[in-house]
């Protein structure tokens, strides 16, 4: 006998579940598509997806070819660093070692570079530097900082620029105007040129000097292409409790909000996907300049699949350099220039990286106009290197047969330049190989027309002189003693020894410029020495200057013995038997020991130097500069250092001296007066106050943190900016006076004249409290900023909707409109004063009459349907009468 048949009806459960499903496959796949469908129209535009450009520092020993670095993917580099020279500061160069003449002779730099774009490479070229040498902040002006920007642009035929400031360069408000104003003719200039401002980030965003750059870059109508986070050394304070790949996130993300502060401040507002495109990120890869700060395989990943779906306008890591494993010596350093510091196999961050964005910077119409630019840097006649009939303007002879070559010479073959990886003979450079590591010869780049230029002449001028080492750099211009000859450097040497008649001159880094005078006591031999000691006790480039102790002379003034520059750790210096004065200098720093006592065999300077003690609490970014004391309250004398991008506790080691310090941070300023170092230990003192702010209530407050300009209503120089506050809050500020301004939609408040003038200070009281008692009606309030006329309103502040019963709202104090409505009224409450800790409002009085005016038409409702005596009839009549004798006892 069959089973009867049951219908299984399906349950609700199950139904939502499956619809729930349903709806979720169709949101997702509908996204896709949309996302999908945005990427192609944005893409058809021209915009390009994310690229990678490791920065390379291509003055930076040894020597790395990255265009020749077959184990990298690399086609895409930032090089730097541009920099003023030291002697001349209208003239860029290359980390101050080397002008854009010299590199090309000491690095082969304009002919590598052109092999790179000949392989299809971009290059993108990196002003930077610290107070001392950023081309703006040297005190040029801003025609010189322009031609100066405009001369490596010629010189490399390049269009993209990116700039990679400091925090310590970008508080310097004098040499940001420079560098607008430069940047603004470069770009009238250069119509198709790129700027990139390259910056350093916390983990609350921008620094108030970054910020400051980039509202004075769009206010003098600059376009910027883009705004590159340098997400490095955040310090121990920001790591204390999230590791470094969550500070990164946050920074990227609260560097993006400001972003669009920025730009909706300018009149210029972007979109979500405008603003990524216009952000770039840089970490330092391996270890940091901070203890524990170490940017591994595992954060790098992290970060991709942070940055995957956000469509960012660039990559980019510090540096290509460093993106190998240490060896056992560079092992013990704390940061190495040309290792990571953990374990990876070469080029893993740059491959890395290039794997998930593997997109190239320039599209068809660039890569014609790059070709045309190369065609400009070649000599014409690539074969020969003849020229003028007779001349070889060759940088290097050519290359025969029968010559042996030993490793590091180089040649030239058929209009290209190559560099003998080992000795070598009868092996043509061009010869074809298996592999391009069997060849003996690294193709360095073609033969170009800037050869032909320094051939001819070679711009030489004077120099300072201290004896030539082997173990010592030498930069352009210094001149040295070495066998009693005297000699000029051309550019940046190491290591090779000068000679009077080189083989090949022009390759030759030394100029003879003559025998020296032995006439001074420094040059005599005869006579009983004396050793004197010095300990710089770890000061770096001293110089000293030993002079001849003169009883009735002002100490330091007699006659010159011996001069040594570059001195540090502990040094012996031999003399004749004698009294001497001491004069020892680091940068305008100066100490004067007089009447050193070197009449024996042995005699010793003594305590040089002080260490200086700074405690910068929870401040991070710091810059602190080291001043002559002047004596002055309040002023300071010369500039002796600079030291960027402190916090922490620091030591410092300085002379024996008083001193003035300045500590900035952002647009803030604290002056020490007169800090006594003549000791062995010196500090500053507490610099640092903890504000503290209670938002209560208040959610998504932006709050910005000024220096008090002392008027009311008003507020100076951008500090901080914070955006999404709520809660309590405390904040580390340098000590002095602010002004805080809070914003909350378009309500904005001030705090003026914040004293945080000692350890703790405090924003007080910056809530109101809006109280209204809506009964029994549910109604959607609009808090509005107060535009001063009747009956109306100004901009949304908060919007609350369906709000009954008695309510309590937090605003920032100030005046507001306030609109209480449903679909049939609408109540406006004008000019509600909110400046106290609660509203002065009679808002919820006139409630009380709509809410009458509801419940007697209800009640006369009421009145048609029930006799006078039904529950509901008298429960609605008794609760009008209380809400009558309510009024009534506010009205006495």
């Amino acid at each position: 006998m069959s089973m009867p048949t049951e219908n299984r009806r399906l349950s609700i459960t199950r139904l939502v579940f499956v619809v729930s499903l349903v709806g979720c496959l169709l949101f997702f796949a509908a996204k896709y598509i949309t996302q999908s469908v945005v990427d192609l129209y944005l893409y058809a535009k021209g915009d390009s997806p994310t690229w990678v450009a490791p920065y390379v520092d291509v003055a930076l020993k040894p020597m790395i070819y990255f265009e020749s670095d077959f184990g990298s993917q690399v086609k895409n580099v930032v090089i730097g660093s541009i920099v003023a020279s030291p002697l001349d500061p209208t003239k860029p160069t290359w980390g101050s070692y080397y002008d854009l003449d010299a590199a090309a002779r000491a690095l082969d730099l304009d002919r590598r570079l052109v092999r790179f774009q000949e392989q299809g490479g971009a290059i993108i070229v990196s002003f930077g530097g610290d107070l001392s040498n950023e081309m703006a902040s040297v005190n040029i002006s801003d025609a010189e900082l322009a031609l100066a920007y405009q001369n490596v642009i010629n010189r490399y035929q390049i269009y993209r620029l990116d700039f990679n400031l400091l925090d310590s360069v970008l508080t310097d408000l004098a040499a940001t105007e420079r560098r607008v104003s430069a940047l603004n003719t470069l770009q009238r200039d250069n119509p198709d040129i790129e700027i990139w401002l390259s910056m350093p980030v916390s983990s609350s965003g921008l620094t108030s000097g970054g910020i400051n750059m980039i509202e004075s870059a769009l206010r003098d109508d600059i376009k910027l292409a883009g705004i590159n986070l340098i997400v490095k050394d955040y310090g121990e304070a920001e790591l204390v409790e999230h590791p470094l790949s969550d500070v990164i996130h946050q920074s990227i993300l609260a560097a993006k909000d400001q972003l669009e502060l920025i730009y909706l401040n300018a009149e210029q507002p972007k979109t979500d996907y405008e603003l990524w495109r216009l952000i770039g990120v840089t970490p330092m890869i391996g270890r940091n300049e901070f203890t524990g700060e170490i940017f591994d395989s595992e954060a790098a990943d992290l970060m991709v699949d942070f940055l995957q779906d956000k469509n960012i306008g660039r990559l980019s890591m510090l540096t290509i350099n460093r993106d190998q494993s240490c060896g056992i010596n560079d092992a013990i350093k704390p940061v190495s220039g040309t290792c990571s510091g953990v374990e990876q196999y070469k080029n893993q961050f740059a491959n890395l990286f290039i794997k998930a964005f593997p997109a190239h910077i320039d599209g068809p119409e660039r890569s014609e106009q790059q070709t045309l630019r190369l065609q400009s840097l070649k000599m014409a006649d690539l074969s020969s290197g003849l020229m003028d009939g007779k001349i070889n303007h060759n940088p290097f002879p050519s290359w025969h047969q029968q010559v042996h070559y030993d490793e590091t010479d180089k040649v030239v073959w058929q209009g290209r330049v190559y560099k003998a990886k080992w000795s070598t003979k009868g092996d043509q450079p061009d010869e074809a190989v298996a592999f391009p590591w069997d060849s003996p010869w690294l193709y360095l780049g073609p033969v170009l027309k800037s050869d032909r230029e320094s051939v001819e002449s070679v711009a030489v001028t004077s120099g300072r002189r201290t004896q030539w080492k082997n173990e010592q750099v030498f930069l352009a211009d210094d001149e040295v003693l070495h066998n009693n000859v005297i000699y000029r450097a051309r550019w940046w040497t190491q290591g090779v020894i000068p000679e009077r008649s080189p083989d090949r001159a022009f390759d030759h880094p030394w100029e003879y410029l003559g025998t020296a005078n032995c006439e001074n006591r420094s040059c005599m031999h005869s006579g009983i020495a004396a050793n004197l000691l010095v300990n710089y006790g770890g000061l770096k480039d001293v110089k000293l200057e030993i002079r001849l102790h003169e009883p009735d002379r002002t100490a330091g003034s007699g006659k010159i013995i011996q001069t040594h520059v570059s001195q540090s750790g502990q040094k012996t210096y031999q003399l004749l038997q004698d009294s001497y004065d001491l004069i020892l200098s680091v940068g305008a720093s100066e100490l004067v020991l007089e009447n050193i006592d070197c009449s024996g065999r042995a005699c010793s300077a003594g305590e040089i130097t002080s260490t200086l003690t700074v405690d910068y609490r929870s401040l991070t970014n710091v810059t602190m500069e080291l001043h002559h004391a002047d004596g002055i309250e309040g002023m300071t004398g010369e500039m002796l250092n600079v030291y960027a991008a402190q916090s922490g506790q620091k030591t410092y080691t300085v002379l024996r001296n008083s001193y003035d310090i300045i500590f900035k941070s952002g647009s803030s300023s604290f002056v020490v007066d007169t800090v006594d170092c003549n000791n062995l230990n010196c500090n500053p003192g507490e610099i640092a106050a903890t504000l503290v702010v209670d938002f209560q209530n208040l959610e998504g407050i932006v709050m910005e943190v000024r220096v008090a300009d002392g008027r009311s209503q008003s507020s100076g120089a951008m500090v901080q900016l914070h955006a999404s506050q709520s809660g309590t809050k405390t904040y580390a500020v340098l000590l002095g006076k602010y002004d805080l301004i809070f914003k909350k939609g378009a309500s904005t408040y001030i705090a003026n004249d914040i004293d945080c003038r000692f350890v703790s200070c405090e924003a007080g009281n910056i809530v109101s409290e809006l109280v209204i008692d809506f009964g029994d009606i549910a109604a959607t309030v609009e808090v509005r900023k107060d535009d001063g006329a009747k009956g109306s309103s100004g901009a949304l502040v908060d919007l609350y909707v369906n709000q009954s019963g008695m309510q309590r709202f937090g605003l920032l104090k100030g005046q507001y409109d306030i609109s209480i409505k449903d679909d049939n009224w609408n109540l406006v409450e004008d000019a509600v004063n909110c400046t106290g800790k609660k509203c002065d409002t009679d808002v919820g009085f006139r409630l009380m009459g709509v809410t009458l005016s509801r419940l007697e038409a209800d009640l006369e409702m009421l009145g048609k349907r029930y006799m006078p005596k039904h529950p509901e009839y008298i429960a609605l009549r008794e609760r009008i009468e209380e809400i009558r004798r309510t009024q009534q006892a506010i009205v006495n």
